[in-house]
């Protein structure tokens, strides 16, 4: 067994079979229905949560694992690891980061295990992208201090774009960030988003999903240069599978990509993304 544990939280999407086979934890975020609390992807799951979604009269509020959650799980894992490197969603998305943080402070006290906390500045299938490739390099018995900079390096590399179908949840739940003035256009637009420094920012605005398609493709093939290579692609959706596969079919008709992984935006995501959202996410080394 590696001296090293790799932690996520569930921002990540990560694929629990795949968390499974490579040793990752996952921190659960938290949905909550009005007095229901909800840990994401252990008590609420992909339909049933977009089924509760489209029919709940006021949107569902998420939060991050508390530094408590955090503290429980380091606990255990520095039993029989010398090194936990725990890796996030963008802290200008979540309050995830903080907690990790300030977990590790209270862990310094009491255990000789090293975390290292990095703040991804991505989201979704970037974050697990990212988990993976550090549960492959600890596998691999790489230093820590190696993984965390190669995590790094891949984090300045990542992108992450998408669309969702309305501006709504991401309105209501506070995270529009540069593209709120959006919603002051009386056009029927279908706005492609990107994360810009673990920001949400606008990348174009187009009125259908023919070319949003185009758009998304386009933004691939301008990382992907004159090789038409990819380091991965990660193509995401909030129940709206066929959606995603038209997406893949056309970005890998223009480009190839050494590791294609594909998900489902969990709660914790979909609650702001909304249903019918869909997104990539790509890196070129």
């Amino acid at each position: 067994m590696s001296t090293i544990a790799i932690v996520t939280d569930s921002t990540s999407d990560l694929d629990p079979t795949i968390a499974a086979e490579q040793h990752i934890t996952v921190v659960p975020a938290h949905v909550r229905f009005g007095d229901i609390d909800y840990k994401d992807g252990v008590d609420i799951k992909g339909e049933q949560f977009y089924s509760m979604l489209t029919e709940a009269k006021e949107l569902p509020q998420t939060s991050q694992p508390s530094a408590g959650e955090f503290v429980e799980v380091y606990q255990r894992l520095a039993q029989d690891h010398e090194h936990i490197v725990s890796l996030h969603v963008s802290g200008k998305l979540s309050g995830t980061v903080q907690s990790a943080l300030t977990a590790t402070q209270q862990m310094q006290e009491e255990s000789s295990c090293k975390i290292h906390v990095i703040d991804t500045q991505s989201a979704s299938l970037g974050v697990a992208y990212m988990a993976r490739e550090a549960a492959r390099l600890a596998a691999e018995d790489m230093e820590a201090d190696r993984i965390v900079n190669h995590i790094k390096y891949v984090a300045d590399l990542m992108h992450v774009a998408f669309t969702p179908e309305t501006l709504e949840y991401l309105r209501r739940g506070g995270r529009l960030g540069a593209a709120s003035h959006l919603l002051g256009s009386l056009l029927r637009i279908k706005p492609v988003l990107i994360l810009k420094d673990g920001a949400i920012d606008v990348l174009d605005k187009v009125r259908t999903r023919s070319r949003v398609i185009e758009r998304m493709a386009l933004y691939v093939e301008s990382v992907a240069g004159a090789e038409g290579e990819l380091t991965h692609l990660g193509v995401m959706h909030a129940n709206s599978p066929e959606f995603a596969a038209e997406l893949q079919e056309a970005i890998l008709s223009r480009v190839s990509a050494k590791v294609v992984i594909k998900g489902t935006i969990g709660p914790a995501i979909g609650t702001h993304a909304g249903p019918g959202a869909v997104g990539i996410t790509f890196h070129k080394e």
